[in-house]
């Protein structure tokens, strides 16, 4: 899960027993889009985690759902937005990041079961291969993999980055994450973990990643196998390369035209929508996906939707989050 400080647990518990928290979800203007990665099962408390919430607490999260909103799929509200009109405050859409296998078992179950319609984003060039989005490979390489001392830096040529602890690995994986983020290219970013795989063993790699579970990508037969009328199919990327200035403008192209292509190839649909990969806004993203005939999107900024909304770039709520902290997050006014 996200992370939780002590002291907001401690307001999150106040408000919800006192009726503060009820109090203020009255007031909020604006419906809510709800975004998910990974469905684990029990226990893991890992660095590893981080955008993994339990089966257990999903489920408490699509029951209280059912019971106190109106979950909508993403098409009813758009259409609202569309023609100017806010949608219902209590109006909720479920969405789930990554096209993870436990996404197409797990959440598609717990979903089915409660026959709530649903928004699958899906980056497509990496469905059906053995490897996974760039930053749970980052995770998987040095959390289960690594048995090096130190780890080199992406840019800093010599500079070595030591992994002998838990601590150590963290701030490892952190800095890493930040430079192939932000300062590489995603050809270089490949280079990058390419190199670790080869380090550690493909076979190695590919074990600890399958036998973890909570990384792997589906298939396309997993993905066929879940399409009925509650689920929304979107685009995610091609290779989930996060469109920061380091994108060029031909790839930033192919992230938008690719997945639509391939997506209508496998699955036989027209796909309308589209999901940010890591949320980031590149300030040519509403443009490429208009010209490529998408019709809205989704970001990871904070905040609910309105009349106003811009419906190609849409906010959504980080949902990884024990239930009351989400319920706070939600109740909040965000601009």
């Amino acid at each position: 899960m996200l992370p939780v400080s002590a002291k907001s647990r401690l307001s999150a518990s106040f408000e919800r027993m006192s009726g503060l928290l009820r109090l203020r979800e009255r007031s909020v203007r604006g419906a809510a889009i709800l975004a998910y990665h990974g469905v684990a099962a029990d226990g893991y408390t890992d660095p590893m985690s981080v955008y993994t919430i339990s089966r257990t607490e999903f489920s408490r999260h699509i029951r209280w759902l059912s019971q106190h909103r109106v979950v909508v799929s993403l098409a009813e509200m758009i259409d609202a937005i569309k023609v100017g009109n806010d949608p219902d405050c209590r109006w909720v859409a479920i969405t789930m990041d990554d096209a993870l296998r436990n996404q197409v078992v797990d959440a598609a179950d717990v979903l089915n079961e409660s026959g709530l319609p649903w928004t699958l984003a899906v980056p497509a060039g990496l469905v059906s291969r053995r490897r996974t989005i760039w930053s749970y490979e980052l995770r998987v390489l040095i959390h289960l993999c690594w048995t090096l001392r130190s780890i080199p830096h992406p840019q800093d040529v010599g500079t070595r980055l030591s992994t002998t602890s838990n601590a150590e690995r963290i701030h490892a994986e952190q800095t890493i994450y930040k430079s192939l983020f932000s300062k590489c290219s995603s050809s270089e970013r490949d280079s990058y973990l390419q190199g670790l795989i080869a380090e550690v063993g493909t076979s190695a790699y590919e074990g600890a990643l399958e036998e973890d579970a909570r990384f792997v990508m589906a298939t396309w037969d997993d993905l066929r196998s879940i399409a009925t009328p509650k689920i929304t199919f979107c685009a995610h990327g091609w290779m989930h390369s996060p469109q920061t200035s380091t994108i060029s403008l031909a790839e930033l192209q192919a992230e938008f035209s690719r997945p639509k292509e391939a997506l209508t190839h496998n699955l036989g649909i027209d796909i309308k929508g589209f999901s940010l990969p890591h949320g980031v806004i590149h300030q040519r993203a509403a443009q490429t996906a208009s010209e490529h005939d998408y019709e809205w999107g989704l970001t990871s900024q904070n905040g609910h939707v309105d009349g106003k909304s811009n419906v190609l770039l849409m906010p959504r709520f980080a949902a990884e989050y024990p239930l009351t902290i989400l319920r706070r997050s939600l109740s909040k006014r965000w601009t």
